[in-house]
């Protein structure tokens, strides 16, 4: 203390100022320091300056939920479920002769709603099956399907009769109605591949 006071670049004594944590010898330091003529100041741990991170300022930072993020996962699932696929399946037969069978499968639990087969699918045979698949009461919104030529017009007159959205895939990417394609591969696995099919269409 007297050195440093004694040391002064101005010639004559300066007053020492002294900063230090605080710990378990805070009054006998302090003390003693003030009698050699100090000025001593104690500093807690907590009070002691630091540079603050960019990651803690972002956890502080209160994040506004923005209004136009889009829908939500729960709204995304509720139109999911209230949806329905709808496919056509070939079937040959043992005299050479092609059977079409039409799959009706809905979202929500995977349920198979109707399956029919004849020789000569044509737009109002699809949509008649598609009337009988679908009562009044249990209606889905929206009907995914791909770019076949038998969904005609009289096919999507009836959709639009009984309210359904049609929603139609891209061309050569049956992947995007899954559902359908799963069950036709199922029925092809589990039925077709071990039983013989004749020209009426039984097994």
């Amino acid at each position: 203390m007297r050195r440093l006071r004694t040391q002064n670049p101005l010639g004559s004594p300066a007053e020492v100022r002294i900063c230090h944590e605080a710990g378990p010898t805070d009054y006998r330091l302090v003390r003693r320091l003030r009698e050699l003529g100090g000025h001593c100041q104690v500093v807690a741990p907590a009070k002691t300056p630091k540079r603050v991170s960019v990651a803690t300022v972002a956890k502080c930072v209160v994040r506004h939920r923005r209004v136009d993020a889009g829908q939500s996962w729960k709204t995304f699932l509720q139109d999911h479920m209230a949806g329905t696929a709808c496919d056509f399946i070939v079937v040959p037969t043992l005299t050479f002769n092609i059977l079409y069978g039409f799959v009706v499968q809905s979202h929500d639990r995977r349920r198979m709603l109707h399956i029919n087969v004849t020789a000569h699918p044509t737009a109002e045979w699809a949509a008649q099956q598609l009337t009988e698949a679908c009562p009044n009461d249990t209606m889905p919104r929206y009907l995914l399907q791909d770019r076949e030529a038998n969904y005609g017009w009289a096919f999507q007159l009836r959709l639009k009769a009984l309210g359904m959205e049609q929603l139609v895939i891209g061309r050569r990417f049956p992947w995007l109605n899954p559902y359908a394609e799963r069950v036709i591969g199922s029925i092809r696995r589990e039925c077709l591949d071990h039983t013989s099919r004749s020209v009426n269409g039984t097994c």
